[in-house]
């Protein structure tokens, strides 16, 4: 499953400079330079955003883990991950039966699959190369026309959480670069892949630990720091503007650039609640999930519904809510 990681900030001290006086008796000055302006906590408010049509409708019933669904641009079917045979597989849920089709069958863990946006494929993580494993996976596609699957980002480190940007380019996360934490953990930078073969580039590398890359359509990124804080990315500006305040602690983010609306998991006592979340007004809606926490929310392309796993037992199955427009 889509891990999360530790964000460490590290602060800049200025050094004291003792300049020695010019004629008359010596006397020592000590000088201190400005600090950089903290930016100001952003606000948030509580309301209503959006009604919700229907849902919560449970999708999934099998007695497996089932969850990190992806809704075919077209609507019709939802591609998901399921532990069911002893590891991550990737299943298809066909919404006109509710019925489920195995999509791949490797002796590998195939997780976190998204479809993307032209349907001529999905994109997923898996850890079948050579040598690979739960910290060096990389990025595959899965192509409907003909069913192969070829690499799409493929390193000796951790290549995972894929995001489509395009019918060519996806955003992904990678500890390719090496860098470490102060605990000696990975830390992530963000990618940008190809499908037509061009090495991936960075867009965002040093000084930042991000999560949870959800693109905004306008080249910018809503990311998620290890303290559970959202921010606005714009790599081209080199940017990083708050977006929640400190006292919520957020999990795992989607944005549906159609709608101009996010969907977050906000941590509330000890499990994780489902809330809408337009950035530009900074309103929170809760929205009524029942009981158990709930993951992983994905918006379909058009925005109208909206995915998210959810505890039931001790299992998580895929759930849908639809969204008025």
């Amino acid at each position: 499953m889509v891990r999360s990681r530790i964000l460490n900030l590290v602060a800049g001290f200025t050094l004291l400079a003792l300049i020695a006086g010019c004629g008359g008796a010596k006397k020592s000055v000590t000088t201190e330079a400005e600090a950089p302006a903290t930016p100001a906590e952003p606000a948030v408010s509580y309301g209503e955003i959006a009604a919700l049509v229907s849902g919560p409708t449970q999708l999934t019933f099998h007695e497996s883990n089932n969850g990190l669904g992806s809704y075919h641009p077209a609507g019709d079917r939802i591609v998901f991950q399921s532990d069911r045979d002893g590891r991550w597989q990737l299943y298809q849920l066909i919404l006109a039966d509710n019925s489920e089709v195995r999509l791949l069958d490797s002796p590998s863990n195939d997780e976190n699959p998204v479809w993307l946006p032209d349907s001529s494929g999905v994109l997923f993580v898996s850890d079948r190369s050579e040598g690979a494993g739960e910290l060096s996976r990389d990025i595959y596609m899965y192509l409907e026309n003909g069913g192969s699957v070829a690499p799409a980002a493929v390193s000796a480190a951790d290549d995972w959480y894929p995001t489509p940007l395009d019918g060519m380019r996806f955003s992904f996360l990678s500890e390719r670069d090496g860098g470490v934490d102060v605990f000696g953990m990975p830390v992530n930078a963000l990618y940008v892949g190809s499908l037509d073969g061009t090495p991936p580039q960075p867009l965002l590398t040093a000084g930042v630990d991000p999560s949870s890359p959800a693109p905004l359509g306008d080249g910018a990124f809503i990311i998620r720091d290890g303290d559970g804080k959202l921010f606005r990315l714009d790599p081209a500006k080199n940017s990083l503007d708050p977006l929640t305040p400190s006292t919520l602690h957020c999990g795992i983010v989607s944005y549906s650039p159609a709608r101009k609306l996010a969907a977050v998991t906000i941590l509330e006592g000890e499990r994780y609640i489902l809330y809408l979340f337009p950035p530009a007004t900074g309103t929170l809606q809760k929205v009524e999930t029942g009981e158990g926490e709930v993951r992983y929310p994905q918006f379909s392309l058009d925005g109208s519904k909206l995915l998210f796993s959810r505890e039931v037992g001790q299992k998580f199955q895929l759930f849908e809510v639809v969204v008025a427009q």
